[in-house]
């Protein structure tokens, strides 16, 4: 990308899947961007207005080879690097252009300072290891003092909006120079630091600011190098930062390249008085930057609409890319820069900031590359090798203010680095428990080091604050082989009180500890946090605005492998239950009458044909309807009751209308008044709402609030409870070719029909109640049921409607509509 083009050829392997091999691994020839730290905790990402016990501010790393290592087009003793933020954000008055352009100093990688030029900073390097540079701010005079009214110019707290006008802010102070003096200004990265040592080099984005007045707050800074030049920092940026989170495209570019352009940020007005000043033109290599001088390139994406695998992004029809100032009307984040077919789009991969799924869900506090000494698919000879999903997924991970993947400026992790244990902070150990249940929650951990495995356990834990709560025990399962740069969660035992009440909470210490046998000895092999156990036990869900609403219940699944014998079910205890009290105390819905093939020793529940049917013969399976000719709408009791208002009343819809849309069937194909829903009903007269009579002794795995069900480390994962449950929906993850799916993409809603009431009830018979589980939305959809073991024959979802009588005064139910959440109709129902 530099040069004539992209020109090194890296002895490794692309990490896309597994690791061949922590020593086949070859330090990169050329300076890449290793973490972009966007956001301290607190009120601001920069100093003024700065919590001062934040360890970090927002910072960038870059890494840099040793000499022997650079490629020969680039200069071992001055290294003329410049650093770009492209904003991506559509909504932004400046979308596409520049944020801001940090110029830095000389650099020099030379081995040993005397070595280098006049004038060039020695930045300390070994061969195969390179060096690291970190840009970041440091600190002002006044960053705590009082700010004034935006409108009284009154004093004003800079935490509080304390001002007496209505809409009337609170604005920063402004900083009257640089805290410490020009040889003991304080860099605000771990910790705030006065000096970086031999480990890495801190450069001051700020650090020229007041430099023309008389010291200490003027003059600049001796103890930290200082930008060649910056373009800009505005007066805002001071207390908003300049690496807002959002979207944003971040480039590392190689100034001395003959193609390298200079551009401005479209708010310094003195060197960019036209938008063409600071427009990067990143759609083509004509006008703005240049890929040539490009040494590395990565972006985040915030929009709602950003899927990580459409990579790069498909120009929207009214998107217009080549307009200075873009017109953004049709775009999503991003569009109007890294399109397909634009010349930035394949070395800029994109990652989302908001991970609404997976190990450690959440909004990104900043990106790192997981290895420095991988490449990135972007970093191979053949351009067309360039893949940006791939380096997405595999080449960077989100970095968070509570761990494990803590912010850590001046480390960069390569393959043959020692494992690290660390552990999340006790934040992220924030646990709820059902009541009346053991637990085994994880404790959220990570090996943070190279590629060397270790096994990591909860060793011991302290005693509880609240014996009555919850009672905690070490004698949980440990995580084993856990790689470099993965996430881990050994468990522990958490056992709630008989009599804990809902909300009620109990803390403990967890001691954590890595092991290894062989390689390098691990950093920080031994840690403590804190564990807090909630108590959940609510009665009631959640309305759209998050007040009291209607009744919740308790929805739990537990997964039936499989085994050598037909019939799995029978080796389950739903399964001896119903052999020994089908039709006195277990009765099969109405509708599908499979109830005595389920207890049928000679039953083979692997039996595609016995499922979905063969040539000739029906299936057990309620399949979700092919087309909207069976789709249903069921009436009920109370004007505008039926199953449709349900839906589109219910605070699920409300607040995500696109929960259930892909089930809808209608002319208009949104959920209007002729729609009809993709779904099944079963009818089952007269099902009880209390007085349960089973509870399995086996491990399950209960809905939480948004009705998801095994997120890892949660407290609701394969407990053993005494609760009882009312009513079970049996459901196969077996093909209609024998094969064995996942369960992972079955997602769905339930409806229950009011068959009886007690007196003065506020519910009808025959209306329908759109089930919450566990104090969550009314109407949420149970998500994805991937419960352990991959080779789950059956899915047994069991439902605890206890609370359908404690709160409405509904005796019984006579049928129940099941919902696809997905309008992919994987639920297949058999029982």
């Amino acid at each position: 990308m530099y040069g004539s083009g992209k020109k090194w050829v890296l002895a490794a392997c692309v990490i896309a899947g597994a690791m061949a091999g922590a020593g086949m691994a070859a330090p990169p020839d050329h300076p890449i961007i290793t973490e972009v730290y966007t956001d301290a905790p607190g009120d601001a990402d920069a100093p003024l207005g700065r919590d001062p016990t934040n360890v970090h501010q927002e910072f960038i790393e870059i890494w840099l080879p040793a000499a022997a290592d650079l490629n020969a087009s680039l200069n071992a003793a001055g290294l003329n690097l410049t650093f770009y933020e492209i904003e991506g954000d559509k909504s932004s008055s400046g979308a596409g252009l520049v944020n801001y352009r940090f110029d830095l100093p000389t650099l020099c990688v030379l081995p040993g300072a005397a070595s280098c030029p006049g004038g060039t900073v020695h930045v300390p390097t070994a061969a195969g290891h390179g060096g690291v540079v970190v840009l970041g701010w440091v600190d002002y005079t006044n960053s705590l003092a009082t700010g004034t009214c935006e409108f009284s110019s009154l004093p004003c707290s800079v935490y509080l909006d304390d001002c007496a006008g209505v809409n009337e802010g609170c604005l920063p102070p402004t900083p009257t120079g640089l805290a410490g003096t020009p040889s003991s200004r304080i860099a605000l990265v771990n910790g705030g630091i006065t000096e970086t040592g031999g480990d890495y080099v801190f450069i001051a984005i700020n650090g020229h600011h007041f430099q023309g007045d008389a010291p200490p707050g003027g003059s600049g800074t001796t103890n930290f190098p200082m930008l060649d030049a910056e373009s800009l920092i505005h007066a805002s940026e001071r207390s908003s930062g300049v690496i807002q989170n959002g979207s944003g495209a971040y480039l590392l570019l190689n100034r001395d390249e003959v193609n390298y352009v200079e551009l401005y940020d479209d708010k310094d007005t003195a060197n960019a008085p036209l938008c063409s000043d600071a427009d990067p033109d990143m759609p083509n290599n004509t006008n703005g930057l240049n890929t040539s001088s490009v040494l590395d390139a990565m972006a985040s994406n915030d929009h709602f609409a950003f899927d990580i695998v459409n990579q790069p992004l498909p120009l929207g029809a009214l998107c217009d890319p080549f307009a200075c100032n873009h017109n953004v009307t049709n775009c999503i984040d991003h569009e109007m820069n890294l399109y397909a077919g634009g010349d930035f789009s394949n070395i800029t991969p994109q990652i989302p900031e908001d991970v609404g799924a997976g190990l450690n869900p959440g909004i990104a506090n900043g990106y790192a590359r997981v290895y420095l000494d991988v490449p990135k698919t972007t970093e191979n000879v053949d351009a067309g090798d360039d893949d940006p999903l791939d380096d997405a997924m595999n080449a960077y991970r989100h970095v968070r203010n509570n761990g494990p993947f803590f912010p850590s400026p001046g480390t960069a992790i390569s393959t043959t680095s020692a494992p690290e244990l660390s552990v999340a902070a006790a934040p992220e150990h924030y646990l709820q428990i059902l009541s009346g249940t053991i637990g085994f929650p994880g404790v959220l951990c990570a090996n943070v080091g190279g590629e060397f495995t270790v096994d990591i356990a909860v060793t011991s834990v302290g005693p509880s604050s609240n014996n009555s709560v919850a009672l905690f025990a070490a004698a949980g399962t440990p995580t084993t082989g856990v790689g470099g740069q993965t996430m881990a969660f050994p468990t522990l035992v958490v056992a709630s009180g008989p009599l804990a009440t809902h909300g009620a909470s109990a803390t403990a210490s967890a001691t954590v500890t890595a092991n290894n046998s062989s390689g390098p000895l691990i950093v920080n092999s031994t840690q403590m946090t804190t564990v807090t156990a909630e108590i959940l036990d609510p009665t009631t869900g959640l309305d759209a605005d998050g007040n009291v609403f209607q009744a919740t219940v308790f929805a739990a699944v537990q997964g039936v492998p499989q085994d050598v014998v037909n019939n799995e079910l029978l080796q389950t205890d739903l399964g001896a239950f119903l052999a020994d009290n089908l039709g006195s105390g277990a009765y099969g819905s109405v509708s599908m009458g499979n109830e005595a093939g389920l207890i049928n020793p000679a039953t083979n529940l692997e039996s595609g044909a016995y499922l979905f049917g063969d040539v000739g013969q029906s299936g057990v399976v309620a399949s979700f309807p092919l087309d909207c000719t069976a789709a249903i709408n069921e009436a009920g009791a109370t004007p505008g009751g039926d199953v449709l208002s349900t839906v589109v009343n219910s605070p699920e819809h409300i607040q995500n209308p696109l929960t259930y849309v892909d089930s809808v069937c209608s002319p208009d194909g949104i959920i209007g008044i002729d729609a009809r829903f993709n779904s099944q009903a079963f009818p089952r007269p007269d099902v009880q709402t209390t007085n349960g009579v089973f509870s399995p002794s086996e491990p399950l795995y209960f809905a939480n609030a948004r009705g998801a069900v095994n997120e890892t480390g949660s407290g609701l994962n394969g407990v053993s409870t005494t609760r009882t449950f009312e009513m079970v929906i049996i459901e196969t993850n077996v093909r209609f070719d024998g094969t064995i799916g996942t369960g992972g993409n079955d997602d769905f809603g339930v409806l229950l029909r009011v068959a009886e009431t007690e007196a003065g009830a506020p519910i009808s018979i025959d209306d329908w109640i759109f089930l919450s589980y566990t104090g969550g939305l009314g109407g949420a959809d149970i998500d994805s049921l991937d419960v352990p073991n991959s080779n789950n024959v059956l899915s047994l979802i069991y439902f605890d409607l206890d609370n359908l009588h404690t709160v409405f005064g509904v005796k019984s139910i006579s049928s129940a509509v099941v919902i696809d959440g997905n309008g992919g109709g994987e639920i297949d129902v058999i029982e």
